[in-house]
């Protein structure tokens, strides 16, 4: 791993169901620091919506990230750094999944990981929608392995030793908790 490596973890209240300027927000963020030498940039959780029900239930993207992930991958490929697209709603044969991309320099997705440990405590209904992933995810990006998590994963200690395990250098936990 590069011990130098430039790290920044974008943190922003989305509008509600508004995809357009959720995305010229992080845009706006990322312009702002494209003086800085960045390896990775995290996205949070529903970057895109918002908690918002309506917005990521009817309108998810397909397996591939559809025109959500399309637009930071060409973030990705214009500012020359790999992005980890904290979260969206993702369809696959009917189950919805809440999924992080990890893209590179290039724009390309070189991994997804489908959140695993749903919110369903204290009021949380997240498990009566989503789908639970099941495969921890590292990924070797061009400077460090770097394991994924979204939000509630947190929780479970082991789920980062088995990052560890398999090799990752950083952790990442991309969530919603902030708005």
């Amino acid at each position: 791993m590069d011990m130098k490596a430039g790290i920044l973890s974008i943190q922003f209240r989305p509008k509600l169901g508004n995809k357009t300027a959720n995305l010229n927000k992080i845009e706006e963020l990322l312009k702002r620091n494209e003086d800085k030498k960045l390896d990775l940039i995290l996205i949070p959780e529903f970057f895109s919506t918002g908690i918002c029900h309506n917005a990521m239930i009817n309108e998810p993207e397909d397996e591939y990230g559809g025109e959500t992930i399309e637009k930071i991958a060409s973030f990705a490929s214009k500012y020359k750094t790999n992005i980890i697209a904290g979260s969206i709603i993702e369809k696959v044969n009917d189950k919805l999944y809440n999924t992080s991309y990890a893209i590179n320099r290039n724009g390309e997705t070189i991994a997804k990981y489908r959140k695993i440990h749903l919110f369903n405590y204290l009021g949380g209904t997240e498990g009566e929608r989503i789908t639970p992933g099941n495969e921890p995810v590292v990924v070797d990006f061009d400077f460090a392995k770097v394991g994924m998590s979204i939000c509630f994963d947190i929780r479970y200690p082991l789920h980062f030793r088995k990052l560890l395990q398999m090799g990752a250098e950083i952790m990442v936990c991309p969530t919603a908790w902030a708005y």
